[in-house]
């Protein structure tokens, strides 16, 4: 009995020390997750996946993996994940950002694959002891004060990245998502402080706060994560965070009765993160237009519309003129009558719209051509020369002269009557 009670009593002993340790997950429903080995292997086998090394406008070197999904379609749009990695996969080989845990383990699963096909953006931040980090702060406290520092330049180069990959892939603006684990959390927490209408939802796990930046953020879908005895980031910016947002919108912080800084490992298997993730979109930006004209022509159109919408430009030219160009950011659009008529501009990102005209060309005036009279030409045979026919001069005729003469002759005999006549009456 007494080697029972003694059993008994080291049992509970080592569950009390144990079970702290262990976290508690929010859901029963777990989900399966890739070894980051395997996520490595996957993305080094990807034929579509991209390695390459980006440099910011500052001249900041950020290496980076880009996933895009294996039937990718450039004629669809496509959500995209940004992960930042914690300070112990930080450096410059584009290898180390696999090394540790990170939504990758999930998103590339084959049944998230099927259920949310996405591309995933992974910035390598430089090596902490060079001072790489993507909040240049002490995380230790789990908070930070913005104003006491510069923007990282890591930070800076990620931003400027991810507007490059959007530029130049079919990126769904409206479904940009971001999350991060331990110093990537304090940069996830950071960058939608600062870009709140950019993000549709956020995943900071065991991050950081900068209190100043909580009232942006109400309203925002964000899913949270931490161990409430974390040694490594305290959890009090956190825990401050939930008190002040959990009333406002779409916030849920998940703690972990635990004394360990891993949080990511269960948070990324929660069962329907995922699924909550990809529910969350944002508006599409508002987009301008410009119109320049000169004085032959009118242009008519919205001032402002959502960035890749549709955009109809109308012009009219006035009498004497004609459209002679038509351009969107000095690019040609092409026009069908350059009189009057519309365009429609897809997929418009904003620019200037500028008309050209020229004076409208006038017919001159010709003089009616008379037609020259047809010639006969006598036939040519063989072995002659084809000459014009002779014309045959006009018979003349006296007849005008013997009337005249006669004419004489009556006259003067007339004259010689008359004398006689007169000289014998005498």
């Amino acid at each position: 009995m007494k080697r029972l009670s003694a059993f008994v009593l080291a049992l509970f002993l080592m569950c009390a020390f144990v079970l702290p340790t262990l976290p508690t997950a929010a859901s029963a429903d777990t989900a399966k997750t890739l070894s980051p080995a395997t996520v490595k292997l996957f993305f080094n086998n990807s034929k579509n996946s991209v390695s390459d090394t980006f440099t910011s406008s500052k001249g900041t070197k950020l290496p980076y993996r880009l996933f895009v999904p294996a039937d990718y379609d450039p004629n669809k749009s496509y959500p995209l994940v940004l992960s930042l990695h914690g300070a112990g996969e930080a450096g410059s080989d584009n290898e180390h950002v696999f090394k540790g845990g990170s939504i990758l383990q999930r998103l590339l699963t084959t049944e998230e694959q099927k259920a949310h096909p996405c591309l995933i953006l992974a910035p390598q931040c430089g090596s902490t002891g060079s001072g790489g980090k993507w909040v240049n702060s002490d995380w230790g406290p789990g908070f930070y004060d913005h104003t006491k520092f510069t923007i990282s330049p890591y930070m800076v180069a990620a931003e400027e990245l991810l507007d490059k990959v959007i530029e130049e892939y079919s990126v769904d603006e409206t479904s940009l998502y971001v999350t991060g684990i331990s110093m990537g959390g304090y940069g996830t927490w950071d960058i939608i402080s600062r870009n709140p209408d950019k993000f549709a939802a956020a995943i900071p796990v065991c991050g950081g706060i900068d209190v100043s930046y909580m009232e942006g953020l109400k309203g925002m879908p964000i899913r949270t994560f931490h161990c409430k005895g974390d040694t490594i980031v305290s959890s009090a910016g956190t825990i401050k965070a939930n008190e002040l947002l959990k009333d406002h919108g779409d916030f849920v912080y998940t703690e972990y009765n635990s004394s360990n800084h891993d949080a990511w490992t269960e948070a990324y298997k929660t069962g329907d993160l995922m699924d909550w993730l990809f529910a969350q979109h944002t508006e599409l930006p508002e987009v301008s237009a410009t119109y320049t004209g000169d004085e032959g022509v009118t242009l008519e159109g919205a001032e402002s519309i959502k960035k890749g919408e549709s955009l109809e430009v109308k012009y009219t030219v006035k009498d004497g003129y004609v459209l002679e160009s038509l351009t969107l950011n000095g690019n040609k659009i092409e026009f069908t009558d350059a009189k009057s008529g519309s365009v429609t501009i897809t997929g418009f990102e904003g620019g200037e719209i500028k008309a050209v005209t020229k004076k409208e060309a006038v017919a001159p005036e010709t003089t009616p051509v008379t037609k020259a009279p047809e010639t006969t030409e006598a036939p040519v045979t063989d072995g002659e020369t084809a000459t014009p026919p002779a014309t045959e001069a006009p018979k003349t005729t006296n007849a005008p002269m013997i009337i005249g003469i006669v004419a004489g002759v009556v006259v003067l005999a007339a004259v010689v009557v008359f004398l006689v006549v007169k000289s014998k009456k005498k």
